[in-house]
């Protein structure tokens, strides 16, 4: 919301700026998930030159931090259904740690949110679940919707119960919202 005011102070078209951010951003995901998948990024027609230029800064800072981890990319974009906690998720990379499972995530924001982390374990859980796999780690790999400059954060799964917690509650509140809405 700030963020659509200081546009508008500037005098400018904040649905046009915000689109253009989130090009930026989502151009940015697109080259690092082709990049970790080995395939060849080819950007849509007519994306502006200023907006291709903040993706290619973000992906460099992608390759950055990717380079330097030593992580190997196990799976991309794998689509997993739970069962037990009926709900579905595509998990953006599972990564090869030397010996140990780590769960990547892009986001194309300025920040990580709460909603990412609770996505994100949740995502985590059905991996375990689903595949058998423990992932040790969430590694959080955000790109600025304007910039799309990139920033990595990570936490050990064992330390997000407060997350699986909360999705846990929303999920709870999700079938007693269903329910209330059979009565109409």
């Amino acid at each position: 919301m700030k963020w659509a005011w200081r546009q508008g102070k500037l005098g400018k078209d904040f649905e046009k700026m915000r689109q253009k951010a989130a090009d930026a951003g989502n151009l940015a995901h697109r080259m690092c998930e082709c990049y970790l998948m080995d395939l060849p990024f080819e950007p849509q027609q007519g994306v502006p030159l200023d907006v291709m230029a903040r993706a290619h800064n973000g992906f460099a800072g992608f390759l950055r931090w990717f380079k330097q981890s030593k992580m190997k990319p196990m799976a991309c974009e794998f689509k997993l259904v739970s069962e037990k906690q009926r709900v579905g998720g595509t998990p953006d990379v599972m990564f090869w740690d030397d010996g140990v499972v780590r769960l990547g995530d892009f986001k194309t924001s300025k920040r990580v949110y709460a909603d990412h982390l609770i996505q994100t374990v949740t995502y985590a859980d059905i991996v375990e679940e689903v595949l058998g796999i423990h992932c040790e780690s969430i590694e959080m790999l955000a790109l600025g919707r304007e910039s799309a400059r990139f920033k990595h954060a990570s936490w050990p799964v064992a330390d997000l119960a407060l997350a699986r917690q909360t999705f846990a509650r929303l999920r709870e509140l999700y079938d007693l919202k269903q329910a209330v809405e059979g009565l109409l």
